[in-house]
């Protein structure tokens, strides 16, 4: 509750925020793409996708890999949790690429640490304008937008390295 004193925000709006990044990464990361039009709503295990047979994963390998990857990258990442709704929705949906029933799995030897490594977190114009962020005449940026809103573009920059938008949040041009 300090810190969100301390940062200028009421404690609900704080909470609520945090909250909602919190949702959407979990969202994204059970569902993947799909979870980024699915992070405010609820979600059923009925909504994981089946494999060839027709099966769901199991609830608990669902959990225990979810939690085990999200935890994982937020230890190492904490200050993410101030970052916007839309790069986490974006985050969380890669993520899902490395889950046991992911219908986009990353390629075989390329692993989640590898594919993000790169890539420059700051919320600074330079790498998510356009993307994540919108830029106005002035300068000042403004991550007003939602998960719906740019998840998808998120999504394809952290996947796809080697695309304009993929260079700019590593710093590449």
């Amino acid at each position: 509750m300090e810190q969100a004193q301390k940062a200028g925000q009421p404690v609900s709006e704080y909470a609520l925020t945090r909250s909602e990044i919190q949702r959407t990464l979990v969202a994204t990361a059970m569902l993947g793409k799909a979870g980024i039009h699915a992070a405010s709503t609820g979600i059923e295990h009925e909504d994981l996708p089946t494999d060839e047979n027709g099966d769901r994963p199991d609830k608990a390998v669902v959990q225990r890999e979810v939690m085990e990857t999200v935890g994982a990258f937020l230890q190492e990442n904490a200050s993410l949790f101030h970052a916007k709704t839309a790069v986490v929705a974006g985050l969380g949906a890669t993520m899902n690429r490395t889950m046991s029933w992911a219908s986009e799995p990353l390629p075989e030897g390329l692993t989640l640490d590898r594919l993000l490594e790169d890539v420059q977190w700051e919320r600074e114009a330079k790498y998510w304008g356009g993307i994540a962020a919108k830029v106005s005449d002035r300068g000042t940026v403004s991550f007003a937008g939602g998960a719906r809103d740019s998840g998808h573009k998120v999504y394809d920059a952290l996947n796809r390295p080697e695309g304009v938008a993929g260079k700019q949040i590593r710093g590449w041009l």
